[in-house]
């Protein structure tokens, strides 16, 4: 900061370019930058005082009103009536009085006006972010669109908010170039999938410092498989259960089934074998007996003979 000392009377300049931010379409006010007792102020407009221009002034009290956007206010404040993007650059203001002259410079930035144009990635449908899943290795491809915007407008992707992607990335223009609010851009970026991330798209406009000031984003996460509640509704788990409790009571009736057939075949077994057993006993019997008839008509017979 430098001090000029003149009869008792201080005036202080700021040499390291301070700043003002002014918002587009309001009125704006950028102040002196140089104090002290002063009777005329004179505000010049360049990269370089001695190449600057004239803009407005105040001498005396006199105001030099020939310029419709600027004027000089009882404090020697520029009064830019109605900001726009074409007031951004370095103003130097002069002040001037009996005892001292001197000047100092600010730079003025503007604040553009936030356009209502429409941005939105694909994938999201209508919503300014949104979330997809993706497997690892996966390809994929993402559409950002802007409808309504200048023709100064260009569409830029971030990865993770901060890395510019530079690379597979396609661009379309649609509308005529020429008028300014009929203009729409889309932009395409293809990418490999390795590990939960995020995308955005920013619509920037490369003749205003600042952009649009409008985003788009994509989170893009790991696919999870489903759980077993997914693969079987709860409904679907019951009903199996019920079928499988069937099979082991069916199985349960099959085995007594065929236990209690294998009882009557041994009953009848049995039955048989003891059959078998009276007829032999039977045919022993008549055996005996026709032995016995045998020996009885022998002994008939005998006795005849001794007759």
């Amino acid at each position: 900061m430098l001090t000029y000392l003149a009869a008792a009377i201080n005036y202080e300049l700021i040499t390291d370019s301070p700043s003002l931010l002014l918002k587009e379409g309001l009125i704006g006010k950028i102040p002196c930058v140089v104090t002290g007792q002063a009777d005329s102020y004179f505000w010049r407009k360049g990269e370089l005082y001695n190449n600057s221009r004239e803009v407005a002034s105040i001498v005396r009290g006199i105001l030099d009103d020939t310029s419709e956007n600027f004027t000089v206010a009882a404090d020697g404040g520029l009064v830019i009536k109605n900001v726009s993007m074409s007031d951004e650059g370095r103003y130097y203001c002069r002040i001037s009085s009996k005892e001292s002259q001197c000047h100092g410079g600010l730079v003025v930035y503007v604040e553009a006006i936030r356009a209502k144009f429409a941005l939105n990635i694909a994938s999201c449908g209508n919503e300014s972010s949104c979330t997809t899943y993706l497997e690892p290795s996966d390809i994929a491809t993402f559409i950002c669109s802007a409808k309504k915007v200048s023709a100064s407008t260009k569409l830029k992707w971030f990865i993770n908010g901060s890395e510019e992607i530079t690379d597979y990335i396609s661009e379309e223009t649609y509308g005529n170039l020429n008028e300014e609010d009929f203009i729409e851009l889309s932009s395409t970026v293809r990418i490999r999938y390795e590990r939960p991330t995020s995308l955005t798209c920013q619509a920037v406009d490369i003749e205003r410092r600042n952009g649009l000031g409008r985003f788009a984003h994509i989170q893009l996460q790991t696919k999870v498989l489903p759980t077993t509640e997914e693969y079987f509704p709860v409904w679907t788990v019951v009903v199996i259960m019920i079928l499988i409790i069937l099979c082991i009571i069916l199985m349960a009736v099959l085995i007594f089934m065929r236990g209690k057939e294998k009882e009557e075949i041994l009953q009848l077994k049995e039955t048989i074998l003891s059959r078998d057993k009276t007829i032999a006993d039977q045919r022993e019997k008549i055996s005996d007996y026709k032995e016995t008839m045998q020996d009885q008509n022998n002994k008939v017979t005998d006795l005849e003979v001794r007759e």
